[in-house]
């Protein structure tokens, strides 16, 4: 062999080995360099054939980039709503990404905010709103995107560093199943410390490339391999030697990783930083979540806005960001690589520390965002960002509305504000207040046009007294039927172990024959059942009176035979209740004693009037008794409708502001009735220990069941009542105006409306004056007609003082009272 063909073949491998260095040098660099272009171009490098590698070789410098871009295509903004126990799961972050690769244009992943609210969003091209909606809802069903305005996020001074990775593009990127966590949770530490003048912002742009990549990842690895094999200071001068089988095994695991078949390529760019009005500040500490990224063994290295300034105007770097635009081609990774850059982290530590992401309004609380669309509303669902309103529906309302939170809660407010809708449907009301406050307020609410349908009964005032008479016969009122309806009340305020068919037999007989009499009172059925062993004259009078004047064969026997064979015990629980009544209160003694009535029940609810009842001025024991009879009488004149058709029945609400002080044994009752004759009950208190466990039974099986802030031990019933869909403190921590409703089987999380402005000109005292006029009198007035009718009927003379004394006020003998 000659000597030049010795040093031809000695040469050849180092030939050969200087080649494929600058083949690598030249391919190998795109989306690995630093250069900044002075106009925006595609994502995704310059694309070279393998055939073509020697021609671009040969060419002295390489266009890295594919074509410029003119503007940005992204017109779409996407937030995103996250369950605050959401679980990372890096197969759904990769399959998510997977089936993006189907979008036409780029998209862009941003992570910005700061210690006021941390949003991910992501910018989209119109044509690919389809792609990302499927891929969201399958790889992230518990989530929400929902569509947001597109606005200039990108304004004051922007530090920032953009990052990309040294060459060869083949290496492998740091993958997420060597992250384990999110590579955010650092980052979203960081944003949360940052004030509300500045915002925190990662933004990953990302596009599916046009081609085939996979081959040149692989040509890249055998030139590689080959560069070695030839360099390998282990092998001879002149044999080429097969590098160790370790080697091999790791180069084949690279190139199965980075160019594996089920893993697409993406062109990626990536930039972190602070929008602040600040002018210098060091970013540092919000890029640090970069660091754990390699590729190829080292880490990524990165561009300043200092570098781009050199470059672009301020107005361009802005618009760069705004318009999700890159002024350097992208780097190549692969599906499995950039999950660890675009997915959505595990929140379940972020909820419990209060970080302010976009949590879903708690979605095991909700089960549907489809929230009812009619009936009355009681607030709002905020529900991935969207505010929509939350309605009773009109069946579901007739199965009665229970209110339960703590004093201050928001029960109040709602039930002011459903008041006002029904009157504004032209619905009648009746509103029971032990307190009085709700009812101070709707009358500075109420309506100019519903002056003449409101009707203020106050018990307690000084100078006026309501001329109502329970026992005051109304033409074309059939007397069984009211004797009826008087007997149910006071079933409804006697305990339960005291009452029974002798009793009930009584009193329907004694409110029956009293029926028969012109101008008979409460205070003439205290009489009759007064606890005597022998009948006092009044008692006789009345008797003999009743007596003469019935009809019914049956009822005429019982007042000439069975009348005096009661025992004096037999009398005791209606005679406790009337006497409290008649013998504690002034206004509302004198009230039951007078003759007349000017309040027909029958007709407010009939004519769909508003009744607006305040017992806050008497005391406890008589607002506890005379508001038990009332809600009971309104609950039954509601349902005596029934000869009505069901279709001519007006609705009529019933609202009970603190239940518990003016409810009954037989409240289960009233829940079960109300449903069957188009009667909407209404009942709100504070805690569950107010009831017995039958009566919190009963509530709780009410339609609707709106839950404001509670105590622990309340709770944690309640939860279970939610069939564990909301945790016992979710219910404790609620906030004033916040609760859960559960609306058939439908359970949300609303937020109720503020409290009504009371307007300068209101008509509260219009309606009172006009209800003075027409349902009042004077109590001088009353006083003296009272005087009257007892001298005329009983032939004694009464002195009326502070209170309605008896004509011995020692007579009635109270040896203890157990029918409270």
């Amino acid at each position: 062999m000659s000597i030049e063909r010795s040093i031809i073949a000695r040469s050849q491998p180092h030939v050969v080995a200087a080649t494929a260095k600058r083949l690598i040098e030249v391919e190998a660099a795109k989306g690995c360099e630093g250069n900044i272009l002075s106009f925006p171009v595609a994502l995704e490098p310059k694309y070279s054939l393998t055939n073509q590698w020697i021609d671009d070789y040969q060419v002295v410098e390489v266009d890295n980039f594919s074509e410029p871009v003119s503007k940005s295509k992204l017109t779409k903004v996407y937030n995103c709503w996250l369950p605050p126990e959401h679980a990372l799961e890096w197969f759904r972050a990769e399959s998510f990404l997977k089936i993006l690769t189907g979008a036409r244009e780029r998209i862009c992943f941003e992570i910005i905010g700061n210690s006021n609210n941390i949003n991910f969003e992501f910018n989209i091209a119109e044509g690919d709103l389809d792609t990302l909606k499927v891929a969201f809802n399958g790889e992230y069903p518990n989530s929400e995107i929902t569509s947001s305005e597109q606005i200039k996020k990108y304004h004051g001074n922007i530090f920032f560093k953009d990052y990309y990775p040294l060459p060869p593009y083949h290496h492998l990127f740091t993958r997420s199943t060597e992250l384990l966590t999110s590579a955010f949770e650092p980052l979203i530490y960081a944003y949360n410390k940052i004030s509300h003048e500045s915002k925190g912002f990662c933004q990953v742009l990302f596009e599916s490339v046009r081609n085939n990549w996979h081959c040149n990842v692989e040509l890249l690895n055998d030139i590689e391999y080959l560069s070695k094999t030839v360099n390998d200071p282990r092998s001879s001068a002149r044999i080429k030697q097969q590098l160790p089988s370790g080697d091999i095994r790791n180069m084949a695991r690279d190139l199965e990783t980075k160019a594996h078949n089920d893993k697409p390529f993406y062109a990626v760019a990536i930039r972190a930083g602070i929008i602040t009005n600040e002018n210098e500040y060091d970013i540092s500490g919000l890029t640090a979540f970069m660091n754990l990224f390699q590729h190829g063994g080292s880490s990524l290295k990165y561009l300043t806005h200092q570098d781009y300034e050199k470059i672009l105007s301020t107005d361009e770097i802005k618009n760069m960001f705004n318009d999700c635009l890159t002024y350097r081609p992208g780097f190549l990774l692969n599906s499995s690589e950039l999950s660890g850059i675009v997915h959505l982290p595990s929140t379940k530590e972020f909820s419990e520390k209060k970080i302010q992401l976009n949590f879903l309004e708690n979605p095991l609380t909700i089960q549907t965002n489809e929230t009812p669309k009619e009936g009355i509303k009681i607030g709002y669902s905020n529900y991935a960002g969207e505010r929509t309103q939350v309605h009773i529906p009109v069946q579901i309302r007739k199965t009665s509305t229970h209110l339960i939170g703590t004093s201050g809660s928001g029960k109040s407010t709602l039930m002011e504000n459903m008041i006002l809708q029904d009157m504004s449907l032209d619905e009648g009301v009746a509103v029971l207040d032990p307190h009085g406050d709700t009812i101070k307020k709707l009358l500075k609410l109420i309506p100019q046009q519903k002056i003449e349908d409101t009707i203020y009964i106050e018990f307690g005032h000084r100078d006026w007294i309501p001329i109502w008479n329970p026992l005051k016969r109304t033409a074309h009122h059939d007397l069984g039927r009211t004797a009826n309806d008087l007997v149910s009340s006071f079933k409804k305020i006697i305990k339960s172990n005291a009452w029974g068919d002798r009793l009930e037999h009584l009193l329907r007989n004694g409110i029956s024959g009293l029926l028969h009499l012109e101008d008979s009172t409460m205070y003439d059925l205290l009489i009759l059942f007064e606890q005597t062993k022998l009948l006092s004259k009044e008692k006789n009078l009345l008797v003999n009176t009743i007596s003469r004047l019935v009809t019914n064969p049956v009822s005429k026997r019982f007042w000439n035979k069975d009348f005096n064979s009661y025992r004096r015990d037999d009398f005791a629980p209606p005679h406790h209740k009337l006497s409290k009544l008649l013998n504690t209160e002034e206004t509302v003694s004198l009230m039951l004693t007078q003759p007349e009535n000017f309040i027909n029940f029958q007709n407010i609810i009939e004519d769909g009037k508003i009744l607006l009842i305040d017992i806050s001025n008497i005391g406890s024991e008589s607002r506890e008794i005379l508001g038990s009879y009332l809600l009971t009488l309104l609950h039954n004149y509601s349902l005596s409708r029934s000869r009505f058709n069901p279709d001519k029945r007006k609705p009529f609400n019933i609202y009970c502001d603190e239940a518990h002080k003016i409810t009954t044994d037989a409240i289960e009752d009233m829940i079960i009735e109300s449903r069957k004759f188009g009667v909407n009950l209404t009942l709100a208190h504070q805690y569950l220990s107010q009831f017995n466990t039958a009566q919190r039974d009963a509530l709780l099986s009410m339609g609707t069941t709106i839950i404001f802030n509670t105590n622990l031990f309340d709770a944690q019933i309640l939860s279970r009542e939610l069939k564990g869909k909301v945790e016992a403190k979710e219910l404790a921590i609620l906030e004033v105006g916040e609760a859960i409703a559960k609306v058939g089987t439908d359970i949300f999380k609303i937020s109720t409306e503020m409290p009504k402005e009371i307007e300068e000109k209101h008509y509260a005292e219009e309606i009172i004056n006009n209800s003075h006029s027409q349902y009042y009198r004077p109590i001088d007035e009353v006083k003296r007609r009272i005087k009257i009718k007892l001298k005329e009927f009983y032939s004694v003379e009464y002195e009326i003082k502070e209170n309605l004394p008896t004509e011995n006020p020692n007579r009635f003998e109270f040896e203890y009272d157990e029918f409270e």
